[in-house]
């Protein structure tokens, strides 16, 4: 068995390389002519401001992100440290780790988290794009990944992954099953087993009915246990990744949790908190994002416009990089929400008085997200370091300065197009951080990478 800790560097030949930067150097070009030209007002300012932004970014993120791949997977070795085989159903299959540091020490697996960000990254940054997403990765490598995600259920209906057992939280919990039916989906593939979406009623077999879900007064005698005034992050957090499942059990359900949401909105300033600082902004993302997962009207939206607004311009220093992301996310859908339910040319005059301090914006978004860049090129969640808990799940080593999957997505791609869809720009229209030579470079490395092999073998 050929052991192998590490990265794996391109072999793509020099005179390619140069042929695809030249041509992505013209396609760029054009992309940014375009942009400008659809930018309603403050235009070139915005354009040179966002440019601006696109230089913190460059191909050593591809590199990094690559070098996650783990293409047959032995749990034997890498949750135990075992030099031989014993064949668990997971082996051979194949997937992308969350950290550098947990692909290359005994205890970790990938995680299907980090398999979802990366193909919603590849499939909009400029490498591929989401009809051809599944022929990028080639089917052999697909199949091999639909593998570990198959197998990850269990016949309660929910996805566990053998590094952290059933013993989670809800959120995790939650992200994980979301996370894996959405990578079956991109294959056309069904669960295994029934999910909580699969059954009604009292009839539901063996699958799991969480105790705050079993029924209706159950579930609102979870809400009334929940701190939002004080914990709106964290229980934004985990009642959004809870949605998916409320929707299977009910459209009663969702509509508690929405009067539970507009009974919590501090009226004043249009929050979840007293006070209107990064920690509330990142719990005004989580329950606006969940208002229009729900595709419910925001109460009080130019409140909760002016915190998003107000915590993206804020000096306050931040401690992980959601928190420059956040704001960005919030306005987009509390402008979006204000033109489906509320009045079109409201939203429109919002967006025209922000596009007046867009390039400040932008220039202090810059120079947050750069606190978070590594010598690598990656990106992590913490201004030091990577983190090493995923809503309390163990996904690398403690304090290690290195990127993470969460980080390397937020802090780069996501912000970039999020900025872009504020600015009123659609995905369709704006620049993509990469382009051929980077899709051939993420490719190189991804066919290039050996077995993960820990421990001493």
């Amino acid at each position: 068995m050929e052991k192998f800790i590490g990265n794996v560097e391109h072999t793509l030949p020099d005179a390619l390389v140069a042929e695809l930067k030249a041509r992505d150097m013209e396609t760029k070009k054009k992309q940014w002519e375009r942009f400008e030209a659809l930018i309603e007002h403050n235009a070139h300012e915005i354009t040179e401001a966002f440019k601006s932004l696109y230089e913190l970014y460059d191909d050593r993120l591809i590199k990094w992100m690559a070098n996650l791949f783990d293409p047959d997977i032995c749990v034997c070795n890498e949750l135990y440290g075992k030099s031989v085989c014993e064949h668990h159903p997971l082996c051979g299959s194949a997937g992308f780790h969350y950290t550098h540091s947990a692909r290359d020490n005994v205890g970790f697996l990938p995680v299907v988290e980090a398999m979802n960000s990366i193909f919603d990254f590849v499939e909009s940054c400029g490498i591929t794009d989401e009809e051809h997403v599944n022929e990028f990765f080639g089917k052999e490598y697909g199949e091999k990944m639909m593998k570990f995600v198959e197998n990850l259920q269990d016949p309660d209906g929910y996805f566990y992954h053998p590094q952290w057992g059933k013993d989670i939280g809800i959120g995790r919990r939650g992200r994980d099953y979301n996370r894996a039916l959405i990578l079956l989906e991109r294959y056309g593939r069904k669960p295994k087993y029934p999910t909580i979406a699969d059954v009604s009623g009292e009839d539901v077999g063996n699958v799991y009915i969480p105790d705050n879900m079993k029924t209706l007064d159950a579930f609102r005698e979870y809400l009334a246990t929940l701190d939002i005034d004080h914990r709106s992050y964290h229980v934004g957090s985990v009642l959004g990744e809870q949605l998916t499942q409320l929707k299977a059990r009910g459209p009663e359900y969702v509509e508690t949790l929405y009067e539970f949401l507009n009974a919590h909105q501090h009226e004043d300033n249009g929050i979840w908190s007293d006070v209107c600082d990064y920690y509330a902004a990142n719990g005004v993302m989580k329950i606006v994002c969940t208002y229009s997962a729900m595709n419910k009207p925001v109460p009080n939206p130019e409140k909760v416009l002016k915190s998003a607004v107000d915590a993206i311009m804020s000096p306050e220093n931040p401690e992980t990089v959601v928190t420059v992301w956040n704001p960005w996310v919030s306005l987009r859908h509390v402008l979006d929400n204000i033109k489906q339910f509320h009045s079109p040319l409201l939203a429109s005059k919002l967006r025209r008085q922000f596009l007046e301090i867009a390039p400040e914006a932008i220039r202090i978004t810059k120079e947050k997200t750069a606190k978070f860049k590594k010598p690598d090129g990656s990106f992590s969640y913490l201004q030091d370091y990577a983190t090493w808990t995923m809503q309390g799940s163990p996904c690398g080593v403690p304090k290690t300065v290195e990127g993470d999957m969460d980080a390397a997505v937020l802090g780069t791609n996501s912000m970039v197009w999020v900025i872009s869809c504020v600015l009123g720009v659609d995905e369709k229209d704006g620049v993509p951080l990469y382009g051929e030579y980077e899709s051939a470079l993420f490719k190189n490395i991804m066919d290039n990478r050996k077995p993960v092999r820990k421990g001493n073998i």
